[in-house]
């Protein structure tokens, strides 16, 4: 991905954003890849772990960046994309697994998905009963899915901060979106506003826990992606935040989704051949041929090393 555009940043922070350690130190600097813009310093916290953009964009810089030509061409393909997924049965699969879940816990209610994009996880779930509705900052995304998904009014431009429900939720979720936010702390603060008693949220991120995920190379995995990510989380890192702010992890598991187990990205990252040593190639190979004999979820899963986790969270009984 290329920009033209000159960011203005916060200023440099001095402890993490996450647990509040000082012990925070720079890692690397991000290099052009896919949906990601070279030159952002990324830090890692050597108390929790959590990795993240430092200094940050300012709110004007990151609303620029999403406004770009360039990011907007991006955005329409993603679009196109996501429409793709309810059309095509096989693909509206990999929705139904995540209305699975919240029907584990309950089978209708009140649904806010933060971060709805064009609504397609709010039209899947409302055709399976549920009463859905969502919020997303990009008008574009919320014309393109009240235009193609019939879904009117179910979704809205607004941001969380902002957002003022007229009644509280059963489950609201948030598919791939906290890695996206300047203040994880405070998204996860407000959903608890949001949720009735005894409510759930269920939050999807990449992690770097993952297969394809190396020490050696941070700079080179696939969901650094700044500064559309300013935060990269593990297991142990994102359970701890759940804790801080006062939920108890109920559910976890890896994503099924093939797009987040193979290893196709590698083939359009241009530093990919002088950056990356034979032994994430060897990575990127078995990967793909899980993939390709469809055992990829059950093993990664086994291993620990899925690439995307889902977890599901409620709001501690002490602190609700």
């Amino acid at each position: 991905m290329k920009s033209n555009l000159d960011f203005k940043f916060d200023g440099e922070l001095s402890a993490c954003p996450i647990c509040l350690s000082g012990s925070i130190s720079y890692s690397y600097t991000t290099i052009h890849a896919p949906l990601c813009l070279p030159g952002f310093r990324v830090w890692c916290c050597r108390d929790c772990g959590v990795r993240f953009v430092n200094p940050q964009p300012c709110h004007t810089s990151l609303k620029e960046f999403y406004e770009s030509p360039e990011f907007q061409e991006i955005n329409y393909s993603i679009n196109a994309t996501r429409l793709e997924y309810i059309s095509d049965p096989r693909k509206k699969a990999l929705y139904e697994d995540q209305v699975a879940l919240l029907r584990h816990h309950k089978g209708s209610g009140r649904v806010l998905d933060i971060g709805c994009g064009v609504g397609e996880f709010v039209r899947v779930s409302t055709d399976y009963g549920y009463d859905a509705e969502g919020i997303d900052l990009a008008a574009d995304r919320i014309k393109f899915g009240q235009a193609h998904l019939g879904l009117d009014d179910r979704i809205k431009v607004s941001s969380f901060e902002e957002f003022m429900p007229a009644a509280r939720y059963d489950f609201v979720t948030c598919w791939d979106i906290i890695e996206h936010v300047k203040n994880p702390k405070l998204m996860m603060q407000s959903i608890k506003g949001f949720l009735n008693s005894g409510g759930i949220a269920v939050i999807r991120i990449p992690i770097t826990d993952g297969i394809m995920f190396d020490e050696e190379h941070p700079e080179t995995w696939k969901w650094v992606m700044a500064p559309y990510h300013l935060f990269q989380f593990s297991n142990k890192t994102f359970e701890w935040l759940m804790h801080t702010c006062g939920y108890q992890v109920i559910g976890h598991q890896f994503a099924k989704d093939a797009n987040y187990t193979r290893a196709s990205f590698f083939r359009s990252v241009p530093q990919f051949h002088r950056t990356v040593e034979s032994k994430i190639i060897l990575r990127a190979l078995v990967a793909l041929l899980l993939e390709r004999s469809g055992v990829a979820t059950t093993i990664i899963s086994l291993l620990g090393k899925g690439n995307v986790a889902t977890f599901v969270v409620r709001v501690n009984a002490s602190v609700a």
